[in-house]
């Protein structure tokens, strides 16, 4: 996943209705061995590029994160294309449901083919005329 996600998931907001809060979440998400590989993002206010031991939590969380990070549940990916840094998931996902055929230029060429051909995403083929 892309460290915009992991962001949200350190937003305490989702986890109001859980007893436990965010502690809870994080608890039940990786009681089962899961890791979170992060690919980097661009900070747009910047430029300069994010990776998941740079994310920015609240004060109150920070050594939750540190946990995490510590007992490699999150690694950040190393060997990454700094072109696709400024893909933006929501954007692309919006396109395809759509049916704009621009989601198309906005992702590497492989991955358009996969989702077409596995027809993710809610993506389906064009009806022939």
């Amino acid at each position: 996943m892309g460290v915009p996600s992991l962001i949200e998931i350190f937003n305490e907001k989702y986890y109001a209705n859980l007893e436990g809060g965010i502690l809870e979440a994080l608890g039940r998400m990786f009681k089962g061995g899961l890791k979170l590989c992060l690919y980097p993002m661009v900070d747009n206010a910047t430029g300069n590029v994010v990776t998941a031991t740079q994310v920015k939590v609240a004060p109150n969380l920070r050594s939750l994160f540190q946990y995490l990070i510590d007992n490699q549940y999150v690694q950040e990916i190393t060997e990454y294309h700094p072109e696709y840094l400024r893909i933006h998931p929501p954007e692309v996902l919006a396109k395809l449901q759509s049916g704009d055929s621009r989601w198309e230029q906005m992702v590497p060429p492989e991955v358009a083919h996969m989702i077409k051909k596995r027809e993710f995403f809610g993506y389906r083929r064009p009806i022939a005329a």
